[in-house]
């Protein structure tokens, strides 16, 4: 018996390496299986983002698309007139629809595809002032507003399409700024300055004046940064 004592203890050590080993193997287990859970999750996140993202350009595009394919609507049936002999292109008239239908379409072409927001909303602007007789032109790069902030800036820039005389250019102009995005509107003066009053309520009028022959006009949406 006492010969066995040794073996015995031997067992014993080994069997309370092994009790050790194993809450440690389980645990390392446990951290690398959290760890490729983690990375599993965030893969996914990142996947539905993209999927929100590239889902939010292409509702976009489609939106331009609509209104491009409305413009070429128009431009076919002009040509087609044109083509007939119904309308006569040597027409000061003729001319000058042909002009704003290459205008409004360049103007389409032009627009960032990644204004998600505004796009739409110049789209609308550029196909009222058209309709209008307005001829605006649209200077903007990839610096999109947010929903909220897109319809303020929109809703005025249509305010402004309607209340302008037929045949007033009209230039507006998105960018950002230190204190967030700023929208410009110039035409000549005074038409700027006797709309002022119709468009402050829909976004916050920054400065208005009138720098020699023209109406310059800066709005930030509300709540934007002062």
């Amino acid at each position: 018996m006492v010969s066995d004592a040794p073996e015995a203890a031997l067992v014993i050590l080994v069997a309370g390496l092994i009790g050790l080993g194993l809450p440690a193997s389980v645990l390392s287990f446990m951290r690398g299986l959290a760890a490729v859970a983690a990375r599993a999750h965030q893969a996914q996140r990142e996947s539905f983002e993209v999927g929100l993202a590239m889902a939010a350009i292409e509702a976009a595009a489609e939106s331009r698309l609509r209104w491009r394919n409305a413009g070429l609507d128009q431009s076919v049936a002009l040509l087609h007139a044109i083509g007939h002999g119904t309308a006569d292109p040597k027409d000061p008239a003729i001319r000058q629809r042909c002009a704003e239908e290459e205008a409004f379409l360049r103007q389409l072409s032009l627009l960032d595809p990644e204004l998600i927001q505004m796009g739409s909303w110049f789209a609308r602007a550029l196909n009222r002032s058209r309709q209008r007789g307005i001829g605006l032109i649209v200077r903007a790069g990839a610096a999109d507003a947010t929903p909220d902030s897109a319809c303020q800036f929109g809703e005025t820039l249509l305010t402004v399409v309607d209340a302008l005389p037929s045949g007033t250019p009209l230039t507006t102009a998105l960018f950002a700024t230190a204190h967030g995005l700023t929208m410009t509107l110039v035409a000549p003066t005074p038409h700027l300055a006797a709309v002022k009053a119709q468009i402050q309520h829909l976004a916050r009028v920054v400065s208005a004046r009138t720098l020699g022959q023209q109406d310059l006009v800066e709005i930030a949406a509300t709540g934007a940064p002062a």
